[in-house]
């Protein structure tokens, strides 16, 4: 009986390990299934390189090459709600003083 493969089994011994792996676990995130932000259901996939659809309430959007949710992307939506939290605070108040 034949050992399973994984992605990376049509390779045979060629490219070395380290890419064989690093292939594989590109290739294993990219074909796994997501949360949807909209419905919350676990039915995204990938339709192309950096768009993003939901099986279950059809809701597309856009995100990573292999990943719908990128650590760069959530950096950004952090910031942009530190700025809008901010924003409504509104400016620091000048102390007591006038001249």
């Amino acid at each position: 009986m034949p050992k399973s493969r994984r992605t990376t089994g049509s390779f045979g011994a060629k490219f070395g390990l380290a890419p064989r792996r690093r292939y594989s676990a590109i290739i294993e995130s990219l074909k796994s299934s997501y949360e949807c932000p909209k419905c919350g259901f676990r039915k995204v996939r990938r339709e192309s390189v950096g768009v993003w659809s939901c099986g279950k309430c059809g809701h597309t959007f856009a995100g990573g090459a292999y990943q719908p949710f990128t650590e760069i992307g959530e950096a950004s939506k952090r910031s942009e709600r530190e700025a809008l939290a901010s924003k409504v605070k509104g400016p620091p108040s000048q102390g007591g003083s006038s001249l």
